[in-house]
């Protein structure tokens, strides 16, 4: 249908009855959006697309359908409706280019980078970011641009980019004062930093710093996820316990918002928790769970994740076809994500498969494969403490590969005489 009358055509008075009857709806949906809470009944999501539908096509309503997108992507985001919401913010952004609208097309491109960025499109992820920071640095506004510089740089924390990531934390937290809510989540990404530096007095104070920022900020989905990051580090630290209370806690808020696929993100914690309690069926059952959530909403960073731990505690329990299922779908992921730690991780979990179905061969090609992933890494400064201890796994199983591959051999040669 139509909003604007034909060329040629008059504005005759129910032409004129219709916008005004969309932007009076944008404008309530607006409201009714930034009043809902942490949580967006389905109903309002339907709703609020369907006034989208028709409000981002209308001249008089943009305004009012600019900040109802910006105000309802993070809400799909959240409900896993990401596919939904991807083609309004393209939408969105072709308009604000035509309406010169650069605040609006910046806030529209951090919000699909934020979207493309957990669907694994990073390159795309990292662009938008880019492109955001540098709209919003070029329009004086200091909190965005350093919204995007730290979801930049939390990018680069993925793909093992930690020089990058730190330097984009630093300029985003000299942007803003200490009570800023992207202070706190600077504070997030440098725990996260720390996490993977293995550094848990870092993570943990990071981390805790964060939790604290977000209930300040009365943000209870970002404390929820954060309370998340926390257990992570009290399990590195040892804190088993905690960690457990953590993300039992956290899973139960996240339940209560309407944030199905964070809640499935800590499903995976808490089973690595359990696994470290050498409770690997009861591991596999939280993975189990939260699996199919990841699937549902092509959320490709973490259903690499949770593949590969499915992967590692089905090898673990003897369930080799589920194993190698996971594990081969989890390397896929990972290549395609960039995440070359995570890759050699996976190639080295299924190595191990084979090695455990004495297919010694096989397992040799695929730990040759894990091996070439960290090839050019060793010389980084930071390889020992985040690369060497998956580096140590695959050499091991690749020196066990060589045994079995030579042992064949001698069984294999004929007997002379």
């Amino acid at each position: 249908m139509a909003l604007d009358p034909s060329p040629g055509q008059p504005d005759g008075p129910y032409a004129a009855l219709f916008r005004e009857y969309i932007q009076r709806g944008a404008q309530a949906t607006l409201a009714a959006v930034q009043n809902a809470g942490p949580a967006l009944p389905a109903e309002q999501r339907e709703q609020s697309l369907h006034t989208l539908e028709f409000a981002l096509d209308l001249p008089e309503a943009w305004p009012d359908a600019r900040d109802l997108l910006l105000a309802l992507a993070p809400k799909l985001d959240q409900a896993g409706m990401r596919q939904d919401a991807v083609p309004f913010l393209q939408r969105a952004i072709e308009q604000c280019q035509a309406a010169g609208d650069l605040a609006g097309q910046a806030g529209m491109e951090l919000q699909l980078g934020l979207l493309t960025f957990v669907m694994g499109r990073m390159e795309e992820a990292r662009s938008l970011f880019t492109a955001s920071a540098h709209r919003f640095q070029a329009l004086g506004d200091r909190h965005n641009e350093a919204r995007a510089l730290n979801r930049w740089a939390y990018v680069d924390r993925l793909q093992q980019q930690t020089d990058s990531a730190g330097r984009l934390v630093q300029e985003a937290l000299n942007l803003v004062g200490q009570d800023d809510t992207e202070a706190t989540y600077s504070q997030f990404v440098l725990g996260c930093l720390a996490l993977d530096r293995r550094d848990w007095d870092q993570a943990l104070r990071h981390l805790q710093q964060a939790l604290d920022g977000w209930r300040r900020h009365g943000d209870p989905v970002m404390a929820a996820r954060s309370l998340t990051n926390l257990g992570s580090a009290q399990r590195g630290d040892g804190q088993i316990d905690q960690a457990i209370a953590s993300f039992t806690q956290a899973i139960a808020l996240m339940g209560e918002l309407g944030d199905p696929v964070n809640e499935a993100a800590t499903r995976i914690n808490l089973g690595n928790a359990y696994w470290a309690l050498s409770q690997p069926q009861t591991a596999l059952e939280q993975y189990l769970l939260a699996e199919p959530v990841f699937r549902q909403t092509q959320d490709n960073l973490r259903l690499a994740r949770v593949n590969t731990t499915i992967g590692i505690v089905s090898t673990q329990l003897g369930q080799w076809q589920r194993a190698q299922a996971a594990l081969e779908t989890a390397i896929d992921l990972n290549h395609m994500l960039g995440d070359r730690r995570s890759t050699a991780n996976a190639l080295d979990a299924l190595g191990e498969v084979y090695l455990g179905q004495g297919q010694p061969a096989a397992a040799l090609a695929v730990l040759e494969q894990a091996l070439d992933e960290l090839a050019d890494l060793q010389d980084k400064p930071d390889f020992a403490a985040r690369f060497s201890d998956v580096y140590d796994h695959i050499i091991g199983h690749l020196e066990e590969a060589r045994r079995g591959v030579a042992q064949a051999a001698l069984h294999d040669a004929p007997d002379t005489q």
